[in-house]
Order: C-alpha cells, then structure tokens, then sequence
C-alpha cells in the first residue's frame, strides 16, 4: 500500500514537472523507453540470468518510446498511452513474463501504479489538446533547421 502511495505521489510530482516546464512531449516517451532498464539493473545486481529476458522484455517499450518521440506525437499520443499502459501490465504480472530474483517485492506495484496513471493522464491530454500541438516544435527545437521541417 505505501508504494502505492509513493507511486501517486511521484507520477503527481513528475507530470506537474513536465507540464510546469513544457516538456510533456520528451518526458513521457524517453521515460517509457528508459524505465524498463531499471529491471536489467535488478538483473545485474542480483540475479545475472535475467538479464537478457529483461534486455528482450525493453524492446516494445524503446521502440513505442522511440516511434513517439521520433513522430512528435503527431497522432501518436494514443500509442504513447497505449506503451504505458502495456509497460504498467507488464510491471504488475512480471514475474509471469521474467524470473528475476533482484528486483525486490514492493517494486511491481510501485511501477505499476505510476505507468497507469500516466497512462491515464496521457488519454486525458490526448483528448484536450488539438491533434497539431502534440506534433509543433518549440522554436528552439527547430533553430538551424531547413524552412518546412
């Protein structure tokens, strides 16, 4: 129960941060690609056998991180909720999918709790903002760029 509480309170804190500071649209997708590393540390740490199960289990999280940001998010904001989502399952039945010894007990609910809701922020947002602003670039993102791009 206290790590889903620790889970509310950090999801809380980390999408007030990237509204608050204009980066929503790097934020959510490099999390998402990143975070599933955080069980081939456990591996690393405690139970060497796993890593590779938990190097194959990081690929639909890179490349759904990879695609959004790579995309803009134009139109992809569902897919990006949808790769939150799957990773929040994922952390919530993974040891149907990965034994691995390392990572400790309150873990899975804590990751859990957090992808989901911002999962479910993400849907919220994708149905507030028009479908163009999730795809703009700052203008300091497109500074030396060719015109058009």
């Amino acid at each position: 129960m206290i790590a889903a509480l620790i889970a509310l309170v950090a999801a809380g804190w980390t999408l007030a941060t990237a509204r608050a500071t204009g980066t929503e649209r790097l934020t959510y997708p490099v999390v998402l690609a990143a975070m599933p590393f955080i069980y081939v540390a456990f591996a690393g740490w405690g139970d060497p056998d796993a890593l590779v199960p938990e190097l194959i289990a990081t690929i639909p999280f890179v490349a759904v991180g990879g695609l959004c940001l790579a995309t803009g998010f134009s139109g992809s904001a569902l897919i990006l909720a949808a790769g939150w989502l799957g990773h929040g399952f994922y952390d919530l039945y993974h040891d149907a999918f990965v034994v691995n010894a390392g990572v400790p007990s309150w873990y899975a609910l804590l990751c859990g709790v957090y992808d989901l809701v911002v999962a479910g922020y993400i849907v919220w947002l994708s149905g507030r903002l028009p479908r163009r602003a999730w795809g703009t670039m700052p203008p300091a993102a497109t500074a030396g760029c060719p015109s058009g791009v």
